[in-house]
């Protein structure tokens, strides 16, 4: 059977045990605590991917800077002085998809749209969002508004390095970029400076990534 396959039949016994459990019966006790422990709670992945994005975006968008596009009000106190006003950027997110051979169109359907719907939750995704596809290397870059306008295109080997070199070179400078991938990639040899990097680990065990990005297992798709 394949992974996926052997998985999902282990929690089709396993909740059939538990059922058995409950009634009068003769399940062995350790039976059953190894069926508990397969179906044991998870953290749900949707709210830690919502949370790191959340912080990543009001980390960036907390980083005030002053503008001339609206004078400040105090500049009527100073006479002919005109007085910059401090603002509050909507940061720029980036997200990069790995189109490898290894990743199937079904998982980067599921995962993207549930980015579509954080992002849209916290009032960035309305100005667009720059979606990225990259194998081993960087295929198309399209800002989108929907998850349904994102072109998956690769195929090849992989390499995210260069999808989130090319990401943080793009015009305004995201301070998010979003990684989503199964994990068997080269990475980038440091953090690239001012932006925030949140991945999306697809898949049954997923390398573990570098400490300075935000990991989340996403172990459901």
């Amino acid at each position: 059977m394949s992974p996926y396959g052997a998985k999902l039949l282990r929690c089709q016994v396993a909740g059939e045990i538990c059922r058995l459990g409950k009634e009068a019966g003769t399940v062995p006790a350790g039976l059953l605590r190894w069926a508990e422990s397969v179906l044991r709670a998870r953290v749900d992945w949707r709210r830690v991917l919502a949370a790191e994005l959340r912080r990543g975006i009001s980390d960036v968008s907390g980083c005030v800077d002053y503008s001339y596009r609206r004078p400040s009000r105090r500049s009527r106190s100073v006479g002919r002085v005109i007085l910059p006003a401090l603002r509050r950027p909507v940061p720029e997110v980036a997200v990069v998809c790995d189109t490898s051979s290894s990743m199937t169109d079904d998982q980067l359907a599921e995962v993207l749209a549930e980015v579509d719907g954080v992002l849209r939750s916290v009032g960035v995704r309305s100005q667009g969002v720059g979606v990225l596809s990259c194998d081993a290397a960087v295929h198309t870059v399209k800002r989108v508004s929907s998850a349904r306008q994102v072109e998956l295109v690769g195929g090849g080997g992989t390499n995210m390095a260069a999808g989130i070199e090319e990401a943080v070179q793009a015009r305004p400078r995201p301070g998010v970029v979003v990684v989503l991938t199964d994990g068997y990639t080269p990475w980038p040899s440091e953090a690239p400076k001012g932006v925030h990097v949140v991945v999306g680990l697809v898949g049954l065990a997923p390398p573990t990534p570098p400490p300075w990005v935000r990991a989340v297992r996403i172990d459901d798709v």
